[in-house]
């Protein structure tokens, strides 16, 4: 029996705890959130937050762990690599992955490697953040260097709204730290997936549509599904250029997270390397998509153990997605409205605030209700309910 540390015991690294318990794994969780679900399934909890290198390591290091994995979380994956280095463990260089988890070390990596990135700044002020904007031109994104899951992130259209965004992005940083960039315009949706590098090959990738609800917030998603639309062409540049950035990197063995676009002139862009499985449920979804079972991957590279080709040929059938419940507006939850004609297309549905909860407009992960792994019949179907999916599947506000 191998001994795994999780870092992280939220409702998106519950997965991972279960599958490593069903492997027989002695699962270890930790966090400084002692009543997320996951502890409850794990055989045993440290109140030490995912983000404290130090604390994590003595962990590690008091029970003997075999493995550290970072699921669903990009602040974890800079502490797994860090405390697999310190304690020669199986994982990537920190170094490339904090390039990964740090937006401006990722945007000046993209620009010294001759990748697409949008032009940047990192102010520490807002008087710099307002002269970067200037600088930049309008509209521009505002965004913490160091946090995930579009917390603290603005699209910002006027030089008077740059303070707060500074402010706001400022907070959601775990080091304070801010960048501005370029805002890009895109042809048609945002990519969006997870994937697989060995030994240095990237080979396994699926990448489908990102959904947003434009009521509530344009940049935070909501949603992901398979197949999606992107070109067999511009699949094919993506695979090469992600293969690029994983050798420039030095990146061994890691299962990812992938944002991308291409933009209306055409050309590709990283938004995001997430150096660990992507939330939203998207393991779940491209396992029903493709029979490829990242989750279980992640374990095995996270415990050093073989990944054996079978477990990564991919068998694309049917049509899958997520969708995170969500508020369009600030108020007390109700209940939960599940309309009729989806019942059928639900695999799972789980609501993670309780009727009675006080809950803001969504504006990122923060914000996330519940979730739901869909599938439907045809591609007409899903992409129809999707776009009606705020109204299918909402909570009812007091």
């Amino acid at each position: 029996m191998s001994r795994l540390l999780v870092l992280g015991g939220s409702a998106f690294q519950l997965p991972a705890i279960r599958h490593a318990r069903q492997l027989g794994h002695h699962v270890i969780t930790c966090d400084y959130l002692p009543e997320n679900p996951g502890h409850a399934h794990s055989h045993e909890y440290h109140n030490v937050s995912t983000t404290d290198v130090d604390g994590v390591l003595a962990v590690t290091r008091a029970r003997a762990v075999d493995g550290v994995l970072a699921f669903a979380s990009d602040p974890a994956a800079w502490t797994a690599a860090c405390v697999a280095s310190a304690l020669k463990l199986p994982g990537n260089a920190p170094e490339a992955v904090r390039t990964l988890s740090n937006k401006p070390l990722f945007r000046t990596r993209l620009r010294s490697n001759g990748f697409r990135a949008p032009r940047f700044a990192s102010p520490t002020s807002v008087d710099e953040a307002t002269d970067a904007a200037r600088e930049i031109g309008l509209p521009v994104m505002v965004k913490p260097c160091d946090s995930s899951g579009s917390k603290g992130v603005h699209r910002v259209a006027s030089i008077d709204a740059i303070a707060d965004a500074y402010t706001s992005a400022s907070s959601q940083s775990r080091s304070n730290t801010v960048i501005v960039e370029e805002w890009i315009e895109r042809r048609g949706p945002q990519i969006a997936g997870d994937g697989l590098v060995l030994n240095g090959q990237l080979v396994f990738g699926c990448f489908g549509d990102e959904h947003f609800d434009s009521t509530c917030c344009a940049h935070a998603p909501v949603g992901e599904s398979f197949p999606g639309h992107l070109s067999d062409t511009d699949r094919e540049r993506l695979y090469a250029e992600l293969q690029r950035m994983f050798t420039a990197l030095g990146i061994r063995d890691l299962v990812f997270n992938l944002d991308a676009m291409i933009d209306v002139q055409g050309d590709l862009m990283f938004i995001e390397i997430g150096p660990r499985a992507g939330g939203n449920c998207l393991p779940e979804v491209i396992r029903n998509y493709t029979g490829v079972d990242l989750t279980d991957i992640a374990i095995r590279i996270a415990l050093g153990q073989e990944v054996p080709p079978e477990l990564y040929q991919s068998a694309e059938r049917g049509f899958h997605a997520s969708w995170m419940v969500h508020s369009p507006a600030d108020g007390c939850v109700a209940s939960y409205s599940v309309d009729h004609s989806i019942r059928d297309r639900i695999r799972e549905l789980q609501f993670l605030v309780e009727p009675g909860s006080q809950v803001r407009k969504f504006a990122s992960s923060a914000e996330t209700l519940g979730y739901a792994v869909l599938s439907f019949p045809t591609a007409y179907a899903m992409e129809r309910e999707l776009a009606l999916m705020p109204t299918l599947l909402r909570p009812v506000l007091a």
